[in-house]
């Protein structure tokens, strides 16, 4: 599953960001490379909003959210 660059720049206008385990940020047009059972966590303006999401949960997410 991906996230176009369109919703990628949607999702950051509205201060939202992925992070790894490790609070890394995560490239989301290389999600599809993380790991498929990675824990990942959705964040607006740093705070989390959701954790332990897999990558497909995140395309899912993201898509919903901000997809035009």
């Amino acid at each position: 599953m991906e996230i176009n660059e369109t919703t990628i720049s949607q999702m950051k206008k509205s201060h939202f960001d992925v992070t790894d385990s490790n609070n890394q940020e995560v490239d989301l047009t290389k999600l599809n490379e993380e790991p498929k059972d990675a824990k990942l966590e959705l964040r607006a303006s740093g705070q989390i909003v959701q954790d332990n999401m897999t990558p497909k949960q995140i395309a899912i997410s993201v898509n919903d959210l901000f997809a035009a």
